[in-house]
């Protein structure tokens, strides 16, 4: 499946999502929302912002990692849970749901490539909301407890 060359992209920096919400107002036919950031950074309650505006569908792998309502990361769980996300994603494509969104780190472009792909395929117009923090902020407010030699890790394989 051949991907966008030129996905449109904004860059939002102290949860500022002014730029985006108004180009979500203005984009054709449904959408597909990849959403970037560090562990911490504001992304989870950006996409949550998002879906409450305009009723999207939201997909995070981190929801995976809840059991009894509290979260407990499993790395070997990863792969598995990815897949699982993954296929949600694109259920809700196929569904036909207005706007869907990608709630990861995506660091790197191969971790969110599978969902462009997918939007692509059932023709969605794609957006990518990179989400700015510093990294020791960042994991200072991060719910997971992600330590921040862990966040500066991701910080370092981050792929523009």
């Amino acid at each position: 499946m051949e991907l966008p060359s030129e996905v449109p992209q904004h860059t939002v920096q102290g949860g500022d999502l002014g730029d985006v919400l108004q180009q979500l107002k203005q984009m054709p036919g449904p959408t597909a929302i990849i959403m970037r950031g560090l562990p911490g950074s504001g992304k989870s309650t950006a996409a949550g912002r998002i879906a409450e505006l305009f009723d999207a569908k939201v997909h995070a792998t981190d929801g995976f990692f809840f059991k009894d309502g509290e979260y407990c990361f499993d790395p070997s769980k990863l792969k598995e849970f990815h897949a699982l996300n993954q296929a949600a994603f694109r259920q809700s494509l196929e569904e036909g749901k207005a706007m869907v969104i990608c709630d990861n780190t995506n660091t790197q472009r191969w971790e969110f490539e599978p969902y462009l792909a997918a939007a692509n395929q059932h023709g969605y117009q794609p957006l990518i909301v990179e989400i700015v923090a510093d990294p020791e902020e960042a994991a200072a407010r991060c719910s997971h407890g992600v330590p921040l030699e862990a966040v500066r890790r991701m910080q370092a394989r981050w792929e523009a």
